[in-house]
């Protein structure tokens, strides 16, 4: 059934439980400032509180917007400030740490990438002669950088041809994992480890790019445990 069939007091009723969720998900994750809400959804908790309080003040209840404020946080707000709030700094990058790739074909790897993998372009500058000097591409939050593979001192990576096998792997969280895996392999992907179940939670699977690149892809987070 259509959310918006459903009768008024359920529809209520499951929007407080959806609200009453979002508090205590918020009460439990204080590392989450809010000034990371606010240039990330331009949104935060005392924006919840003068909502909550004015939400009061059209029912005709008493509740001021300090009370309402004190509610969202789940203790007096100047208690919260003073455990967890951080001196704001310069905005924070969403994936600081990004992995760096070298492609022998760079401009074929972009669109293999972006075709298998559902990587987007950020940026790309080539070269006079048809090269790669710097690309940048993202996946959701994440970003990886490659470019094409450098000769003499100015070459500081090889690629997997150059150095018979990788160096390094590449892991990323997806939502579905088989949709990802049945992309992939549609794409030309060489399978190294097939779809598996974890013993310590999640579903991943290993291959390799056509350049020979290593990656996995999961949908198990480290991030959530």
């Amino acid at each position: 059934m259509k959310f918006e069939k459903l009768s008024p007091p359920t529809r209520q009723a499951l929007e407080a439980a959806a609200f009453r969720r979002l508090i205590s998900h918020l009460q439990q994750r204080p590392e989450v400032q809010n000034i990371d809400l606010m240039r990330l959804a331009d949104f935060c908790r005392n924006c919840l509180g003068k909502w909550l309080a004015a939400a009061a003040e059209s029912e005709g209840v008493a509740l001021d917007k300090d009370e309402a404020r004190d509610a969202i946080y789940g203790q007096p707000y100047a208690q919260w400030k003073a455990q967890h709030q951080r001196a704001e700094g310069p905005p924070l990058t969403p994936t600081p740490l990004m992995p760096t790739l070298s492609y022998e074909d760079a401009p074929a790897a972009i669109a293999w990438l972006c075709a298998a993998f559902d990587f987007q372009r950020r940026d790309v500058y080539d070269t006079p002669d048809g090269r790669v000097a710097h690309a940048q591409l993202t996946y959701g939050n994440a970003m990886i950088m490659l470019s094409s593979t450098r000769q003499g001192p100015d070459a500081l990576l090889a690629s997997p041809a150059q150095a018979s096998l990788p160096s390094a792997g590449v892991y990323i969280v997806v939502a579905d994992v088989n949709a990802h895996h049945d992309k992939a392999m549609a794409n030309g992907a060489t399978l190294v480890r097939p779809l598996t179940d974890e013993p310590y939670g999640g579903r991943d699977y290993v291959c390799r790019d056509p350049h020979g690149h290593l990656w996995s892809f999961g949908d198990y987070d480290p991030w959530r445990g």
